[in-house]
């Protein structure tokens, strides 16, 4: 904010605040409405929307701020539609027993994601500026999302997830009707 807008900490903590205000209002939409049908189709638009917000981000010039806000507004906004959906698919799609695991390890790695890739964009941004990172990175993600839709493994986990629940709850209940004989 301070080097590419020229702006001060107060327009800094607008950009946050529209971020998180997003995030507010996505999530109490999401929780109401609960998304398209497909949790997988809501979970990709949303990472669409993070995408094209933060895509936004990354085109703004200097003299349009309020693009920047917009942007980010965007990427709070759909931010749930991906992350809540991912955790509803999780948790109908994995075994009980191995949710616990499979959520800390994919809590583990996003997290470290974020010093690691200021470790490499940090030095970078101060070459070539912070627009084409946050560009770039939304083109990325935007991609992803769309191209997502093309993964059948992806687009069909729900009903992947289902079956197996099936065919693990008959089996359960053979081996049970079984050991009664």
């Amino acid at each position: 904010v301070k080097q590419h807008f020229l702006l001060g900490a107060g327009q800094d903590g607008w950009l946050e605040m529209v971020f998180g205000i997003g995030v507010l209002i996505g999530s109490l939409l999401l929780g109401v409405w609960g998304g398209v049908k497909s949790k997988s189709v809501t979970s990709l638009l949303g990472l669409i929307g993070i995408g094209f917000g933060i895509s936004l981000v990354g085109i703004a010039p200097a003299n349009l701020y309020q693009l920047a806000l917009v942007g980010l507004a965007i990427a709070g906004f759909t931010m749930p539609f991906t992350n809540g959906s991912i955790g509803a698919i999780m948790q109908t799609t994995i075994a009980p027993e191995m949710q616990g695991r499979v959520m800390s390890l994919l809590n583990t790695g996003a997290t470290a994601m974020s010093p690691i890739g200021l470790m490499i964009i940090g030095p970078l941004a101060d070459v070539i500026g912070v627009r084409f990172p946050f560009l770039l990175s939304g083109l990325v993600t935007l991609a992803l999302g769309v191209f997502s839709f093309m993964v059948p493994p992806l687009m069909n986990i729900e009903e992947d997830g289902a079956r197996r629940r099936t065919a693990t709850d008959g089996a359960v209940v053979a081996t049970a009707s079984a050991g009664e004989e």
